[in-house]
């Protein structure tokens, strides 16, 4: 009996092994992810992986402990990665979820009561891609009218060139919350933010 079990464990073993080896060819070295949380080849092409790993590292350094930050439109990747939670229920906000004008408002009341620093925008947050939508423009006008009043540009990341997709050419921005008595040169860099949440690709 314990043989008969050790064999079958034996040949479940080897398959798994053997499904990991044809799972490997065309990997490289250069598409392993280094993070602690997440030490694993992908297949994303090396740009997208540094761009991820940069926008945590910088997340990472930003951010006090326990704090929390919004990544929008859907990018819940980076709230395991940094180990946060999100400050709202809702993770996707792409056109086609439909997100009427009161759940806006009352993301917006999270954001004021968590009182959060930070936003992580992605590239997607301006996709054509079919249902996605432009943030502002398509969908979401009033969160992105907060945003723009109340954020600035703080860092910019990765590929905001070319059109955006699910595992390429991303880019990330990361806002910080305006302080009171902030300079012009502030709120002209906040302009730029606001060209950048009707940005066209």
């Amino acid at each position: 009996m314990y043989a008969a079990c050790a064999g079958l464990f034996a040949l479940e073993a080897f398959a798994f092994y053997n499904q990991l080896q044809a799972a490997r060819p065309g990997l490289s070295a250069g598409q392993f992810m280094s993070h602690d949380k997440a030490r694993v080849f992908v297949k994303n092409r090396r740009d997208w992986i540094s761009a991820v790993e940069l926008t945590t590292d910088v997340l990472t350094r930003v951010l006090k402990p326990g704090e929390q930050f919004l990544a929008l439109p859907y990018d819940p990747l980076y709230y395991y990665l940094t180990g946060r939670k999100a400050p709202t229920r809702l993770f996707n906000f792409f056109e086609h979820i439909n997100i009427p004008p009161e759940q806006e408002r009352k993301i917006i009341r999270d954001l004021q009561a968590g009182s959060i620093n930070y936003i992580l925008l992605s590239s997607r947050a301006w996709s054509s891609e079919t249902g996605m939508g432009r943030l502002g423009q398509t969908h979401c006008p009033l969160l992105a009218e907060y945003i723009e009043k109340n954020f600035v540009l703080a860092a910019r990341i990765g590929d905001w060139q070319n059109q955006p997709g699910w595992a390429w050419n991303h880019g990330t921005m990361i806002l910080k919350r305006k302080s009171e008595g902030q300079t012009s040169e502030v709120r002209s860099r906040s302009r730029l933010t606001s060209n950048l949440l009707t940005s066209d690709f």
